[in-house]
């Protein structure tokens, strides 16, 4: 896709709304995707006019990712919006913003304008391909298979003195480094109950995203992680 550009023109929306302006070709997104879109924000006057972009990841900068419920959060009014786009997906949403005033001026009305392309999306349940291999030891007993909740450990098994970690399925991307943002599908366990505290099936199976190494997830995964690759492919 073209790096956008906004050109206002007109008078300012009066209730939040989006519209399609590039119909994607890509694979439909459907409910509870994770998607990852590039992003552009500008604040328009009751003149018409910008002074460009506020924010924008066109020219460099991380992905931003939504799900079809953050963006009708964000974007009020949006209605029930997601399940039909497509990857290739450009859309506009806008709504009204608080009044400025300008050198010379009475105060005018705002409105943000987002300009939104879809790049890829990551649907519900759907984890990494390959054929998984039996874990072992401490971890025996881990099975993810057929997109269904992990099989996890068996609470008689004793608990690992350090951090054990095994890969049951090689991914072909580049090894994850600290600092990179990770899309995964999780399932966390308590060891002496069994109990699930945490579980991105519990989420009707949509992925979530984490940055490693900021302390933002688990210890575990921190030191776990880094160094391992992904599903070739991952963003």
């Amino acid at each position: 896709m073209k790096k956008a550009h906004l050109v206002a023109q007109g008078s300012l929306p009066v209730n939040p709304t989006h519209r399609t302006v590039i119909e994607g070709d890509g694979l439909p997104i459907g409910p509870d995707s994770l998607i990852v879109t590039r992003l552009a924000s500008y604040e328009v006057d009751g003149r018409g006019e910008n002074a460009g972009p506020t924010f924008s990841t066109f020219s460099g900068g991380p992905d931003v990712l939504f799900t079809a419920a953050d963006f009708a959060a964000v974007f009020s009014g949006a209605g029930d919006v997601g399940n039909d786009w497509k990857n290739g997906t450009r859309l506009i949403a806008s709504g009204s913003g608080p009044p400025v005033s300008g050198e010379g001026s009475s105060s005018q009305d705002t409105a943000t304008v987002h300009v939104l392309d879809i790049l890829d999306h990551y649907v519900a349940g759907q984890t990494v391909p390959g054929e998984q291999v039996e874990s072992a030891g401490a971890l025996s007993g881990v099975d993810v298979t057929d997109n269904r909740h992990p099989k996890t450990v068996s609470t008689e098994n004793p608990v690992p003195e350090q951090l054990e970690a095994i890969t049951l399925i090689e991914g072909g991307g580049e090894p994850v480094r600290d600092g990179d943002r990770i899309v995964v599908q999780f399932a966390g366990v308590t060891w002496t109950t069994g109990e699930v505290f945490g579980s991105t099936w519990k989420w009707n199976g949509r992925p979530s995203a984490y940055s490693i190494g900021t302390g933002q997830i688990l210890p575990g995964w921190d030191e776990a992680l880094p160094g391992v690759p992904p599903a070739a492919g991952s963003c």
